[in-house]
């Protein structure tokens, strides 16, 4: 059975490409079995020369249970061809938690974190 290393930092993106954030939420990162993530930062960039809005949701999973989504940032204006930190502190997820985002006009946002997981020994 192959180790899961204990401190493994990484990057997420979204929204560059053939991955449009759309209006309708769209999960960015999970946090995969075994490992407990740190979001250290989340931060989005408006594209485009319109003003947009981003919805940003952490999705607490539970075992045996729906997932109970909470909204961080709610329809928050990102104005024309500038960026908006998502995050004023840590977010902790454990195993199979995930963060969505969402924005009022496809494809104006991009979307990038940093992520510390920590293998859970």
């Amino acid at each position: 059975m192959a180790s899961i290393p204990l401190n493994t930092f990484k990057n997420a993106s979204y929204g560059a490409g053939t991955l449009p954030i759309t209006s309708t939420p769209s999960i960015v990162y999970t946090a995969p079995a075994g490992v407990t993530s740190i979001i250290l930062m989340a931060q989005v960039a408006n594209i485009t020369n319109a003003a947009t809005t981003v919805t940003f949701i952490y999705n607490q999973f539970r075992q045996g249970q729906s997932i109970l989504p909470v909204t961080i940032v709610n329809q928050v204006i990102v104005p024309p061809n500038d960026s908006l930190m998502l995050l004023g502190g840590r977010l902790i997820l454990q195993t199979y938690d995930s963060i969505s985002i969402a924005s009022s006009i496809s494809g104006s946002l991009h979307f990038v974190a940093s992520i510390l997981e920590s293998a859970n020994q």
